[in-house]
């Protein structure tokens, strides 16, 4: 027997060894490999991860396997209106405008189906073109119209400055799992920021997947944004609500109730003296006086439109009708307290000087942007009714 031959008998010998130990290692290792990964891939935590990749990959049937969309949408668009209403609640409207926002809240909820819609495709659209991830989503079927009065435009400009803080959590019942995630809002306050916490509820799927399938407290977190906004503008209005106060001083305010110029009904006005400290005749103003119990709460909040003019060093006294609903408890306090019980606080949000000067506040943070400043322009000539 040739020294070749033992050698390769001596190989063959000794790999039996390791190919019987090798071969079903390599298929254990596989099938354990198997199912890890089909343990992984049905847990909460490769959902998230995917729903991430659909982000960034721009792959909406992805995002939508991860996301109820349609369930989502629906509640944003009810929770945005349950907002809605709640202001409107806090309002201390005359018969009339009360009338008109309810009428407006109603004429809303009939179309919110197509408002969840232009959610949803809004949602769609920003994860196919990556507007998602800016933060620079847009409403509308390819048009510019904004179904919830400017929510989205504002949303844009607060969605990059909406990070998370810290790690989130992640509860997990059997077939549903809250997800928690802390987020800061950063308010542009001088580094002020807001901390909220998103929950989100998924629910495992028989396909074995996760899918966020509602936010609980979304409502909560539009409230704080919303807070936020105000924040901003009032601090936006300081500049130019200083200028205002240094062109008209409120010198007394007080309240007169008695019965109408009919002689068959009850009513009050607000009688506030005021003067004007500017250098120039004031043609023109428009103010809002809130009316609250000195040991309570506000009781009340009306507008006013004035274009008697004031001249220049001298007072005028104003009496603004009240507008009293008696069947309203709070506007019934207002008739019945004494003055001497009742506290006013009166903002002038728009004065029109002769010279053709102005001076207004704004409504809004994308107002502020481009007004809330004094305008030197000619003065518009006023309406008939004598509106500003």
């Amino acid at each position: 027997m040739g020294v070749l031959e033992m050698t390769t008998r001596r190989t063959k010998r000794a790999r039996v060894p390791w190919v019987r130990v090798g071969l079903p290692l390599l298929a254990g290792l596989a099938v354990l490999g198997g199912a890890a990964w089909y343990y992984w891939s049905g847990t909460i935590y490769y959902s998230l991860f995917r729903i991430r990749q659909a982000v960034k990959s721009h792959d909406r049937y992805l995002f939508e396997r991860h996301i109820d969309l349609a369930h989502l949408s629906r509640r944003i668009v009810d929770d945005y209106l349950d907002a809605a209403i709640d202001e409107v609640a806090k309002e201390r409207l005359g018969p009339l405008e009360q009338m008109g926002a309810n009428l407006g809240v109603s004429i809303t909820q009939l179309i919110t189906p197509r408002l969840a819609e232009e959610v949803q495709y809004a949602v769609i659209r920003g994860v196919e073109t990556g507007a998602l991830n800016r933060g620079d989503l847009k409403m509308g079927h390819g048009h510019s119209n904004d179904p919830f009065g400017g929510m989205m435009a504002e949303f844009r400009k607060e969605f990059p400055k909406l990070r998370p803080l810290g790690k989130g959590t992640i509860r997990v019942h059997g077939s549903s799992a809250m997800v928690e995630l802390p987020l800061q809002l950063n308010l542009g306050l001088s580094g002020a920021s807001s901390k909220v916490r998103l929950h989100v509820r998924f629910i495992r799927t028989p396909d074995r997947y996760w899918r966020a399938s509602d936010i609980e407290n979304f409502k909560e977190i539009l409230t704080a944004w919303k807070d936020g906004q105000k924040q901003r503008l009032a601090l936006a209005n300081q500049p130019i609500l200083k200028k205002i106060n240094e062109a008209i001083t409120v010198v007394k305010t007080t309240k007169e109730q008695g019965l109408d110029d009919f002689g068959t009904s009850k009513d009050a006005w607000v009688v506030v003296t005021l003067k004007n400290t500017s250098g120039q005749a004031i043609k023109g103003l428009v103010a809002e006086v809130t009316v609250s119990e000195r040991e309570g709460g506000q009781l009340k909040v009306a507008q006013f439109q004035d274009m008697d003019p004031i001249p220049s060093g001298e007072s005028r006294e104003k009496v603004w009708p009240l507008d009293l609903d008696l069947g309203d408890e709070a506007d019934r306090a207002v008739y019945d307290l004494d003055a001497s019980k009742l506290s006013f606080m009166v903002v002038i949000s728009h004065l029109l000087f002769a010279d053709g000067r102005s001076l207004q506040i704004a409504q809004t943070l994308e107002e502020a942007e481009t007004a809330g400043q004094e305008t030197p322009a000619p003065a518009p000539v006023a309406a008939s009714d004598g509106t500003i």
